[in-house]
């Protein structure tokens, strides 16, 4: 459904077989999770709005968004929002790797999935904290490359993440990117 000339997902199970047949693929492809913010930046940028509209698939990351669909359409929607989103992939068997935050976060996830029974492969690819248009994107590409992940995990805020993925992309070879 398009929401403020952004298409979002709202089935879910549409949206996991999405992302589930370019992981068995081997595909590349992106994710956006949209929320208020994300909406908001996109009225106002369009530049910023193009690298939403281009993602593989969206999906809602805020309750406040499915409850408006659903008031002007008469709909049913809920959203698939983000840490759910991140809960029910980081358990699955998949290669992921996290591009962003800190090494301290990632051994703090590999030891919540732990606690779940779950052991989980996850790669930490650090990136300095700088404006999104200086990263050296075919350098950090090729270290998540030679990592062959299925997922690929960005954790700048929005907007800097969606920008890095869309800068990143080319450079890509396999995987999902969120």
């Amino acid at each position: 459904m398009d929401v403020f000339n952004i298409h979002i997902e709202f089935d879910s199970q549409v949206f996991r077989n999405t992302v589930e047949q370019h992981i068995k693929e081997k595909k590349k492809a992106y994710v956006c999770v949209v929320d208020a913010n994300v909406i908001t930046i996109a009225q106002k940028d369009l530049k910023y709005r193009e690298i939403v509209k281009n993602a593989t698939i969206n999906t809602c990351d805020g309750s406040s968004i499915s409850k408006m669909v659903n008031s002007i359409y008469g709909t049913h929607y809920s959203a698939f929002n983000g840490p759910e989103l991140f809960e029910y992939y980081i358990e699955r068997p998949y290669k992921h790797v996290l591009v962003g935050n800190t090494a301290k976060k990632v051994e703090q996830i590999k030891e919540f999935v732990k606690q779940k029974g779950v052991d989980v492969d996850l790669q930490h690819v650090d990136v300095p904290f700088i404006p999104v248009d200086q990263f050296d994107y075919p350098a950090i590409a090729k270290h998540i490359n030679e990592l062959k992940p299925d997922i690929v995990w960005v954790s700048l805020g929005a907007p800097k993440q969606e920008t890095f993925i869309s800068n990143i992309f080319p450079y890509i070879e396999q995987g999902v990117l969120f």
